[in-house]
């Protein structure tokens, strides 16, 4: 029976920790960098070289110092400082890589914090001409020397020259043949496990969720841990590690263990931890009966021997694996939540898709895969430092400058894709693509060893979900994309909701949502929300045509008994009285006292005998007679959970009477942008989901009117109860 993962705490704090973190350390340095030009270019190569107790800084690498450029014949470039740049590229990494692109050429200078001075180069032929050639004078070790801390002297991605070719060599047999084959396996099952156990109406980030199920497919395949318990033990520390790995990028000046509170010494203790649990796998594996019949990566590299007879060392095999755990569990990862912005937000994409996988067929689904990585590539740029000078691009680069294979800058030249910003799968199909021109794994000598493996991975997720759920984005607009880290992620993570593959959202029922805040918190924010209104009472001015048309969409006659849920502070009130008269009876219903405490005010003042105030979460709603209207006046948004609200109160409406829905329009898509601000606010204030689609619930029920005024601000939805029913 598979193993269903589950999202840990750690992962669904990590979105905000992480976020957090890096915001100090940007800040931290761009403060720094500012008053002294030597701090931009400092940072320490490695941090530890053995065994997980050894942590002795290593020298630092030859870099240009900012001052030299215009001295050195460097291609132009933004004149601004490097704190500057390294802002503009975390917060807009294609628009600022573009533009520089568009303003200076195919080859441009930009000086960066950390990093020192680097030059891109956006031509594929001048890329093709570097990574074919003669590679001896570039070492993109050297250029990842800031990743050290974590992977390793001897990873992979930090070594150069014949001990680079070594490890390489080592390590491409588990990445390649069946080897595959026998990961899609484990990719599948794990895939089916964890999307076997989304519920209708479930909410996540998309990117956090895939985290988990990345992380369970590298401990299983690369690892070989299938025990629950020791898979835990790996991703609670393992992951906790990853989450830091902003610190990477401090100068040497701040890395220094200050007390528990000092990020490098919590990085520090972190990383202790992970490498003694990492080291203690190696040790149980070699202790394994069976490790000759193994087919997970630690297994066939304990068994790996060189050209010389040599085995892996353990140092070696540590920091291998961690290579792979931040290589192929991160990237995977974020490239699967790019994958599904773009897949749901062009319904034609994957409608073909989905019809494709019913047929059998692959070949539109790898090709969604490399669509993706296209126009949504993990790593903006490769990086290479160059060790004799070099004519690249037309241009005599200097020893010690660093040289960036702008990835993401080629993906969307117009010369090499037509229409570079559209998603369009179809295009690697048709075999649009060329040489060099699609370089999401890099290239030459240095590819990603595991693009093979990433590349199945992102395949056999997208392939259970697709055909299995069908997911709806939470935000209006499509991701941006920012940096974090070395790596291109969505800013947002990718929030959505899981409804049914018919494609329409699904009819709750109360009960279904197991991560259902509790009442008292609900309360809480409405709490919030009931102060704020009190302190705002003059604009209550702009909501009367609003409430106007909700209470005309009711059709009440005199004498009817109408429910309103949400009823605040009691602004609906005087026209819902007036509508049914004194012989009818208006029954509001709200969780917060706050607002029924405004609401009772508002009723003692009129002095209204045919009105109950009653405090009740609405998704238990509970009443002893059926009504003949329902009203849901601006609370559809802010429920936590409207769909157990909507069910309640539909059985309790009578045949041939209407359920109105009246709400402010976030989703208008002519004021997303001011309207952006509101939800942010309704965020913080209630819980709930302030872009819903009450009409898309409502659907379910009957056929839905939708009425918008206000310049779109407000609207009414209202859906009739057949007479049959």
């Amino acid at each position: 029976m598979a193993l269903k993962p589950s999202v840990p705490s750690s992962f669904r704090v990590a979105s905000s920790a992480r976020r957090s973190i890096s915001t100090v350390v940007r800040d931290i340095c761009i403060k720094i960098a500012i008053k002294n030009d030597a701090s931009r270019l400092a940072y320490a190569a490695r941090a530890r070289t053995s065994g997980p107790s050894t942590l002795p800084t290593a020298p630092q690498s030859t870099y240009i110092p900012m001052t030299a450029i215009q001295n050195r014949g460097l291609p132009p470039g933004p004149r601004a400082p490097a704190s500057v740049n390294t802002v503009r590229l975390v917060q807009r990494p294609l628009q600022s890589l573009l533009g520089w692109r568009e303003r200076y050429g195919d080859v441009f200078t930009v000086p960066l914090l950390v990093f020192g001075v680097g030059v891109y180069v956006c031509d594929p032929s001048a890329i093709r001409e570097m990574l074919t050639g003669e590679q001896s004078d570039l070492h993109a070790g050297e250029a990842n020397a800031p990743l050290s801390s974590v992977l390793g002297e001897c990873s992979v991605l930090t070594l150069d020259g014949r001990e680079h070719l070594r490890q390489r060599k080592l390590l491409l047999p588990p990445f390649q043949g069946s080897a595959i084959q026998n990961f899609r396996t484990v990719i599948r099952d794990v895939a089916a496990a964890d999307v076997g156990s989304w519920g209708e109406g479930e909410r996540f980030v998309m990117r956090e969720r895939m985290r988990a199920l990345t992380f369970e497919v590298i401990v299983r395949a690369v690892f070989g841990v299938t025990d629950a318990d020791r898979i835990k033990r790996l991703r609670g520390t393992l992951v906790s590690v990853l989450d830091m790995q902003a610190v990477l990028f401090l100068p040497n000046m701040l890395r220094h263990d200050l007390g528990r509170f000092s990020p490098w010494g919590q990085f520090q203790r972190r990383l202790q931890a992970a490498d003694a649990l990492i080291y203690e796998e190696i040790a149980l594996r070699r202790s394994e009966p069976d490790l000759e019949e193994r087919t997970d990566v630690l297994s066939l590299l304990l068994r790996a021997r060189d050209e010389e007879g040599r085995s892996m060392t353990d140092v070696e095999l540590r920091d291998e694996l961690m290579t792979m755990l931040l290589a192929g569990h991160e990237t995977t990862a974020t490239g699967l939540a790019f994958a599904f912005d773009l897949l749901l937000r062009n319904p034609r994409v994957l409608h073909r898709l989905r019809e494709e996988l019913i047929a059998g067929e692959d070949t539109y689904l790898d090709a969604v895969v490399s669509e993706t990585l296209r126009l949504r590539p993990v790593i903006d740029a490769n990086a290479r430092t160059l060790t004799k000078p070099r004519t690249i691009g037309g241009w005599d680069l200097p020893a010690g400058i660093r040289v960036y294979p702008a990835i993401a800058v080629v993906h969307l030249r117009e010369d090499l894709y037509s229409q570079p910003h559209e998603f369009r799968p179809e295009r690697f199909i048709d075999g649009e693509a060329e040489s060099y021109a699609w370089l999401p794994f890099g290239g030459g000598i240095r590819r990603c060893i595991g693009a093979s493996l990433a590349q199945a991975e992102m395949a056999e997720v997208i392939r259970t979900v697709v055909s299995s759920v069908d997911l709806q984005p939470t935000r209006p607009d499509p991701e941006p994309v920012v940096m974090r880290g070395i790596t291109l992620v969505p800013r947002h993570g990718t929030p959505v909701v899981v409804g049914r593959i018919s494609g329409k959202r699904p009819r709750s029922v109360a009960g279904e949502y197991p991560n259902r805040r509790p009442l008292a918190e609900i309360v809480k924010g409405y709490d919030r929300v009931a102060r704020l209104y009190s302190t705002l009472e003059p604009l209550y001015l702009i909501f009367p045509p609003a409430r106007r048309r909700a209470v005309a969409a009711l059709d009440l006659k005199a004498g009817d008994v109408v429910l309103e849920i949400g009823a605040g502070s009691g602004r609906n009130l005087p026209y819902l009285v007036d509508a049914v008269g004194p012989n009818g009876t208006v029954i509001a219903v709200d969780a917060s006292e706050g607002m029924l405490a405004q609401a009772r005010k508002l009723m003692e003042r009129h002095g209204w005998s045919n009105v109950q105030l009653l405090r009740q979460d609405a998704a238990q709603l509970r009443l002893d007679r059926d009504v003949d209207a329902v009203l849901f006046s601006l609370s559809y948004s802010v429920l936590p959970e409207p769909g157990p609200a909507l069910e309640r109160a539909w059985k309790l409406l009578r045949p041939s009477s209407r359920l109105v829905v009246m709400d402010m329009g976030l989703t208008d898509p002519r004021l997303r942008r001011a309207l952006a601000l509101i939800a942010r606010l309704l965020d913080k204030l209630a819980p709930g989901d302030p872009y819903s689609r009450p009409w898309d619930d409502l659907a379910s029920y009957g056929p839905v009117a939708i009425e918008r005024f206000l310049l779109g601000l407000y609207y009414v939805c209202t859906v009739e109860k057949a007479a049959n029913l």
